[in-house]
């Protein structure tokens, strides 16, 4: 049921499985501290800090904890049948939850039920969502959803991906990229092993920097350009609006001229007397030619009112505000020019561009702008 390189367990001659304590008091740690309620990174910075290593030599990371803490084999319980091959689609397949064969009690248990519920329960509080946005990424630091930078920016020093996270500025959140080994084991030190010592990349910066990368800077006259184009759409729907305006006083009319035939006809056959009827009549004659004059007045004045013009000048500018602020534009081009690249090798004073056709270089004088 388990490998042989199962942590905390050796598999014997006779197929069967013996704890070895050292490995399992290092198990117990993780779910003691995780019950406490520290997180896998804070756990993993303890083993880390008291030399406690895998099999391998290498040291714990979060990911490693979560999954060994989530393992209910560490309770004695057995989970089967959690996978299938489909052999139509060659892929593997997680099969739904009632479809997992549970063997209970099955292999000898390092922690306890109760520690083991109380170690998952406390992640599973780190999960719980928070108005719209799950909790994951910011305790476990997992950007959620795919972005435009995701498996594209990898450590120079480490290889190690980097990840997107978010920190409160003055007056807006700042998103920056770190490498997934600094924010695991911390910042690298001389006299300690393990960690990362790359820079970190803050996203608005590094869209500045990847534009100068293209070659293609952006000309003065884009935003302009733009500009003009949202003039133009704004205009397109105004004369929509006006063309419906137009319509709404003609099916205005139709019903007025119908009101006024029935009332005629109800006056001749003597169900409404004369007085009621001048009275009436006198009303639809009055509407009748409010809404002549509206209709006219919007069909001779062409140019938009002035109520209007001002609502589209105040939008311009505020797109024209958004464009600056947010480097829509520039965003744009960077994008673009992202679909030829393979990834991004970060170092902490360059950044090495490959290609899908070759390499480029950033000279070192340019990533400055980043600190």
């Amino acid at each position: 049921m388990l490998t042989s390189n199962t942590y905390g367990y050796r598999k014997l001659p006779d197929k069967s499985l013996a704890i070895i304590e050292e490995e399992a008091q290092v198990k117990r740690k993780m779910y003691e501290l995780c019950a406490g309620g520290l997180g896998s990174r804070c756990i993993a910075r303890i083993l880390r800090e008291d030399g406690v290593q895998k099999r391998n030599g290498s040291f714990f990371t979060d990911s490693d904890i979560r999954r060994m803490i989530r393992n209910p084999v560490n309770k004695g319980t057995v989970v089967m049948n959690r996978k299938h091959y489909d052999f139509d689609t060659r892929q593997v397949v997680k099969n739904p939850q009632e479809q997992f064969y549970i063997y209970e009690n099955r292999i000898p248990a390092i922690v306890s039920e109760e520690l083991w519920k109380a170690a998952n329960e406390e992640i599973d509080k780190r999960k719980k969502p928070v108005g719209n946005q799950e909790r994951t990424a910011r305790c476990f630091g997992v950007n959620q959803g795919k972005h435009v930078f995701s498996g594209k920016l990898v450590c120079g020093l480490c290889r190690a991906p980097f990840y997107r996270t978010t920190r409160k500025g003055k007056n807006h959140k700042i998103h920056e990229w770190k490498c997934k080994t600094y924010l695991e084991q911390g910042r690298k030190k001389e006299e300690k092993t393990g960690g990362c010592a790359n820079v970190h990349l803050e996203e608005e910066k590094l869209f500045l920097l990847l534009e100068r990368f293209g070659g293609k800077e952006i000309l003065p006259d884009q935003e302009r350009k733009i500009t003009d184009i949202f003039r133009q759409l704004l205009k397109e729907s105004l004369e929509e609006n006006q063309k419906k305006d137009l319509e709404k006083y003609e099916q205005l009319e139709q019903k007025i001229k119908y009101q006024q035939q029935l009332l005629l006809d109800k006056y001749l056959e003597g169900l409404v007397e004369e007085s009621l009827y001048k009275i009436k009549e006198r009303e639809l004659q009055n509407k009748l030619k409010n809404n002549t004059g509206s209709r006219t007045c919007r069909q001779k004045n062409r140019d938009f009112p002035a109520e209007e013009q001002e609502e589209v000048e105040k939008r311009l500018r505020e797109t024209e505000q958004f464009l600056k602020e947010h480097h829509v534009v520039l965003k744009a081009h960077v994008l673009c020019e992202l679909k030829m690249v393979e990834k991004i090798l970060i170092y902490p004073d360059h950044l090495e561009v490959v290609k899908k056709q070759g390499k480029c270089i950033i000279a070192a004088e340019t990533l400055d702008m980043l600190y």
